[in-house]
């Protein structure tokens, strides 16, 4: 079927449910003024009252309402829950970036003569740098 075709079936659909539409509404409202204006046919016959049928409108939308705000309650729990967890998880990514930025700046300071033997002495690889530094430090000490 071509777009144009296509517009027109949609066009024609819309009319056509259109009169539907009102042909049933006609029909409702003149079964309801038939309903409401006939006499009983006998004593014995029970009338449906109005206020029956109110009763389970009312129950039926106290029903509905539940129903809706047990779905609204549990969907804020769940955002709520949601929303704890981010928290805590941006929290603890917070805490890490301060630590990060905490080591950038001890590590930005300048080493001074005792941070650097202190650094050398931590580091295995450097003792015997730093043992060979030492004596040299003792040769020079004795000469002055």
């Amino acid at each position: 079927m071509t777009p144009r075709e296509h517009r027109k079936a949609r066009k024609n659909w819309v009319a056509y449910s259109s009169d539907y539409r009102k042909k049933q509404k006609i029909r409702d409202n003149t079964d309801k003024y038939v309903d409401q204006n006939t006499p009983p046919s006998s004593e014995d016959e029970i009338i449906p009252e109005a206020s029956l049928l109110n009763n389970e409108r009312e129950a039926e939308a106290r029903r509905r309402s539940i129903v809706q705000r047990r779905k609204r309650n549990s969907m804020l729990k769940r955002k709520d829950l949601l929303i704890e967890y981010l928290k805590k998880k941006l929290a603890s990514e917070q805490q890490r970036n301060r630590r990060l930025k905490h080591r950038m700046i001890q590590k930005k300071q300048a080493l001074t003569p005792e941070s650097k033997i202190v650094e050398m002495a931590n580091d295995p690889n450097q003792k015997a740098e730093l043992i060979k530094k030492r004596y040299l430090a003792i040769l020079f000490k004795g000469k002055f």
